[in-house]
């Protein structure tokens, strides 16, 4: 287990990553460390197919969920938005990244000056020159 890292998030994030490559499912590097934090992921997966889409609509209520107000770690909604792009084929975020950011939660400081929930929300919502989507992996 990483060193600082509360048992509860390493288990978690574990399972996850587990979950998300499951037995028989076709690995490739990217796929398995992953790229990015979840905003970007859900990024990629709101833009791989044409408007309208029915991934474009999974994706925004996807993060909805994960940006709503709250003290307690969004695990659930989590799961969900990983097993939709799960679903869809696409790399996941980075899962050390996913760590630190679930670690750090509620943490604000000059190194930290946005919470992990707000840089999800600009890494979604944020800049048109953001990244675009990655690849999707096809077994």
């Amino acid at each position: 287990m990483p060193t600082g890292v509360p048992p509860e998030i390493a288990i978690r994030v574990a399972r996850m990553f587990a979950r998300y490559h499951l037995p028989g499912d076709f690995l490739h590097s990217l796929r398995l460390t992953g790229q990015g934090d979840i905003g970007q992921a859900l990024r990629r997966l709101s833009r791989t197919d044409p408007p309208g889409h029915p991934w474009r609509e999974t994706a925004s209520r996807s993060m909805e969920n994960l940006l709503r107000p709250r003290h307690q770690l969004p695990l659930r909604e989590l799961e969900h938005a990983l097993d939709t792009m799960h679903r869809a084929r696409l790399t996941p975020p980075s899962w050390p990244l996913l760590i630190d950011d679930l670690t750090n939660w509620n943490v604000r400081s000059d190194s930290h000056p946005r919470s992990p929930r707000e840089r999800w929300g600009w890494s979604f919502y944020g800049s048109p020159s953001a990244p675009t989507p990655g690849p999707r992996f096809h077994s």
